[in-house]
């Protein structure tokens, strides 16, 4: 890999673009996909879509994602409280 890595100019050691920020070669963003795939998905949603209603969808995604968040805690506690109630 390193042969490669000299070959082609780039190397997995971080590069620094500005004095505050530091990327590397190997992150990646969101979901384990790359940047260049998010932007795509992206340009993609927009296409399908339309700019006026991704505002819509990501807030109807934000309150389900809170709402889940929500119900998951509220059956751990649920949980956790059955078992106290077990043990004692």
């Amino acid at each position: 890999m390193k042969g490669i890595q000299q070959r082609h100019g780039y190397s997995a050691e971080p590069i620094a673009l500005f004095p505050h920020l530091t990327i590397s070669l190997e992150e990646t963003g969101m979901f384990g996909l790359g940047w260049p795939e998010v932007v795509i998905i992206l340009i993609a949603a927009v296409l399908v879509f339309g700019p006026k209603k991704i505002p819509e969808l990501g807030s109807a995604l934000g309150k389900t994602l809170r709402g889940f968040k929500e119900g998951v805690s509220e059956a751990k506690a649920e949980a956790e409280e059955a078992d106290e109630d077990y043990r004692a």
